[in-house]
């Protein structure tokens, strides 16, 4: 084993005792890796607990989400104003602390339905005279909330992009420096992007005063008299570059880890990173010996007293004298899969492998280097894979189904989760086999 990940939870990540210090006293080189998802969606919520007005968006969202699933009644008058006002018939998705894009797809919803929200729950509060519903739609009819919500759904947005590469079965840590560096960048190229969300405020406020009649108060309500909200010096300075200055603090202090250090230098096999070839000859040296110091020699781990030890993984020699001439075989493939297939952008790292592993050759003279290459793969960047069995077993084992054998759930599961696309499976032929098949009826 050279790899754990978990979702961060002290029961596994704790450093002393927890199922991750276990783990290593049987393998000393499988690092602990916390899910990358799981840490995006971390750093994005504890960066709202320090801006209290962003804060207050992420309790609405709860309670707004509350406010409509517990009652029939009142998603039904949502959904029929919806269809008056002529929206989409969205549903307010549940928002979590610790599930990934949750907030991004609350927050998207509420932008899509913002005046058939504000409608409902002024209709709502003038029937029943409901306080709860007075609330909610103060906040979501004040520019502080719309400008929240605005500000929300762009920095959300960008954190999704890279939260949705880091659940694809693809995914390895030859990709994440640069999916970070890119989220880091354009975090960054928000806060010079003022004029350009803060038009969409003004044209929020406008649209939703003009083409459906709803009052827009400042702040939060009447109770609070603050200067309009959409000026620059005011909301930009004290409330969206605080929340992203922060949110950039949470990324780099949660991917600042030791053991990330020492994966994201498997960067160095990112085909789209290769150099030109008079540039090769320095480039990734640094890298593949920080690698070599940690699996080309003996790891131990102390766990209730007692020390434990285990052989080195790789020879780090071998595997310095092997990448001067490896990365010039993957430079030469990289080159060629673009050529024959006429791609503008570099292939995938595992489509130029598998090029390099037909070659018998490549196999004998790169033997340390396809090691650490195993290990790259092998190491899990996230959980979603393993999250994602269980949401397809909680879809195909429904009660109506609970009779279901242990062998027929894992066989449909492993369809569910690994099988082939709908689009791809080729029903005709599966009724021939069928058919053919001796038809026995269990009495």
């Amino acid at each position: 084993m050279v790899g754990q990940g978990y979702d961060g939870a002290a029961t596994f990540s704790g450093c002393k005792t927890g199922v991750q210090k276990r783990m290593r006293v049987y393998a000393p080189h499988a690092v602990y890796i916390h899910c990358a998802c799981h840490r995006l969606q971390l750093a994005s919520v504890q960066a709202a607990q320090n801006i209290p007005e962003i804060k207050k968006v992420f309790v609405m969202m709860g309670n707004l989400w509350k406010f409509f699933y517990y009652s029939p009644k009142r998603a039904e008058s949502l959904k029929e104003i919806q269809c008056a006002l002529n929206l989409p018939e969205l549903k307010i998705t549940k928002p979590s602390d610790t599930r990934w894009l949750s907030h991004e797809r609350c927050v998207r919803a509420i932008k899509k339905e913002l005046p058939a929200l504000i409608t409902t729950l002024q209709h709502l509060h003038e029937v029943s005279g409901d306080a709860e519903s007075y609330g909610l739609s103060l906040l979501l009819a004040s520019q502080v909330g719309i400008a929240s919500i605005v500000v929300l759904s762009r920095v959300l947005h960008i954190l999704a992009k890279m939260s949705a590469s880091m659940q694809m079965k693809v995914a390895d840590f030859s990709k994440l420096p640069i999916l970070l560096e890119a989220t880091v960048d354009s975090l960054k190229s928000l806060k010079e992007e003022t004029s350009d969300w803060l038009s969409e405020v003004k044209s929020t406020t406008s649209s939703l005063e003009n083409d459906y009649s709803i009052t827009i108060g400042n702040g939060y309500g009447p109770s609070r008299s603050h200067k309009n909200i959409t000026d620059v010096s005011i909301y930009r300075t004290h409330v969206a570059l605080p929340f992203i200055d922060v949110l950039l603090e949470n990324i780099d202090r949660r991917f600042n880890s030791n053991a990330v250090k020492i994966l994201t230098a498997m960067s160095v096999f990112n085909p789209s990173l290769l150099p030109a070839k008079e540039d090769l000859s320095s480039y990734g040296v640094d890298k593949i010996s920080c690698l070599g110091d940690f699996y080309g020699k003996p790891a131990e781990v102390e766990f209730d007293g007692i020390t434990y030890s285990s052989t080195p993984l790789l020879n780090k020699d071998d595997l310095i004298s092997e990448w001067a001439i490896f990365k010039r075989a993957l430079l030469q493939e990289r080159d060629e899969i673009m050529k024959s297939k006429s791609l503008e952008k570099a292939p995938e790292f595992q489509e130029v492998l598998e090029e390099l592993k037909r070659s018998a050759a490549y196999t004998g003279i790169f033997s340390e280097t396809f090691k650490l290459i195993d290990i790259m793969l092998s190491i899990p960047v996230g959980t979603a894979t393993a999250e994602r069995s269980f949401s397809e077993m909680k879809l195909i084992k429904t009660r109506l189904r609970s009779r279901l054998t242990e062998q027929n759930l894992a066989r449909l599961m492993r369809i569910a989760t690994e099988g082939p696309e709908l689009n791809e499976i080729n029903f005709s032929e599966i009724l021939d086999i069928f058919k053919q098949s001796n038809h026995r009826i269990i009495l």
